[in-house]
């Protein structure tokens, strides 16, 4: 586990604000589990529709992605793993 400041930043503003806005047991528990596997960091983007996680290297950050789609697959449409300086596109399809 790392010391990054920005877990701390989360847990006492933008973890709350993203709990009651979503459901508090998957926010608090996605930011877990990507802190437990090696992720730098982990957010929601604003109010959503998305939470990202950010690893060092991308054997760290498959293995978050394993474990974030294990745990919480059902909650979400997708998952995509990118590397910084790279342009991602996701597209979302309707079921």
């Amino acid at each position: 586990m790392n010391d990054f400041e920005g877990w701390e930043l989360n847990e006492v503003g933008t973890y709350q604000v993203m709990e009651e806005l979503w459901r508090r047991d998957v926010v608090r528990g996605v930011m877990d589990v990507a802190r437990q596997e090696g992720a730098l960091y982990a957010m929601m983007s604003s109010a959503g529709p998305f939470i990202f996680a950010v690893a060092e290297g991308r054997e760290p950050a498959e293995r978050v992605s394993r474990a974030l789609q294990d745990r919480f697959g059902e909650f979400f449409s997708g998952f995509a793993l990118g590397e910084a300086g790279v342009k991602m596109r996701i597209d979302l399809l309707e079921d």
